[in-house]
């Protein structure tokens, strides 16, 4: 695409894969991830040096960040992730859960209460549940494809392992419908950029989804499907 790369990076990161890889490297001042890649002011300041056009933020950090989002669209520099507005309607799992509601999509009632904050509150739980993901990806105009499901449950200290698609014993129609509940909920956020649904099913029930998290990539974010 003969489209050049600059990579930021902190003292401790130096000599990382992607650095060394880039067509140039900008170190920033701080060791620490709080005082460099949390810093929206100096990334978007050395982007500025450095005549940037666009900005990925990456995984973590700053890349739910509606704010900095805004900063970057302040500053003539595009963002590659998701839009702010959208960050504000599924970066809170309330929130998130209401957009599914709307987008008619089956619910399990939660507590309606807050516990130890306003982001977090009891929903119903399942044992032996299978992680299935759905990915899908939409251009900000109505217009939301899925991608594959696939079968994310092998885990260990709450980190996927094994991502197999197509999900083993799902039947096709189980695996449209997922689909289908994924892209109604993007067209009706006028998804801009990509989200992961992830769905948990009871393994004695797999005809029907029972419980999900949505997933704006990359964070978390949980409510039901």
């Amino acid at each position: 695409m003969d489209i050049r790369t600059l990579v930021i990076y902190s003292e401790v990161d130096r000599y990382l894969a992607h650095v060394t890889a880039a067509d140039s490297a900008v170190a920033l001042e701080g060791k620490t991830p709080t005082k460099t890649y949390l810093r929206g002011d100096l990334i978007i300041a050395t982007a500025k040096s450095q005549n940037v056009e666009a900005i990925i933020p990456g995984y973590r950090f700053l890349s739910e960040n509606a704010n900095f989002a805004v900063q970057c669209e302040a500053s003539g520099i595009c963002s590659i992730g998701p839009i702010q507005e959208q960050i504000r309607q599924i970066g809170l799992k309330l929130i998130a859960y209401e957009a599914a509601a709307v987008a008619d999509l089956l619910l399990l009632p939660h507590s309606g209460l807050p516990l130890i904050n306003d982001g977090v509150y009891l929903e119903r739980s399942f044992d032996d549940a299978r992680h299935i993901e759905v990915q899908i990806f939409g251009d900000g105009h109505g217009h939301v494809i899925a991608l594959n499901e696939r079968d994310c449950s092998l885990q260990r200290r709450n980190q996927k392992l094994v991502e197999k698609t197509p999900p083993p014993n799902i039947s096709d129609d189980v695996r449209a419908r997922l689909r289908d509940a994924a892209v109604r909920l993007g067209t009706l956020l006028s998804l801009h950029y990509r989200l992961r649904i992830h769905l948990l099913m009871e393994q004695l029930r797999d005809h029907h989804p029972v419980n999900g998290i949505l997933e704006l990539a990359p964070g978390v974010r949980s409510l039901q499907i």
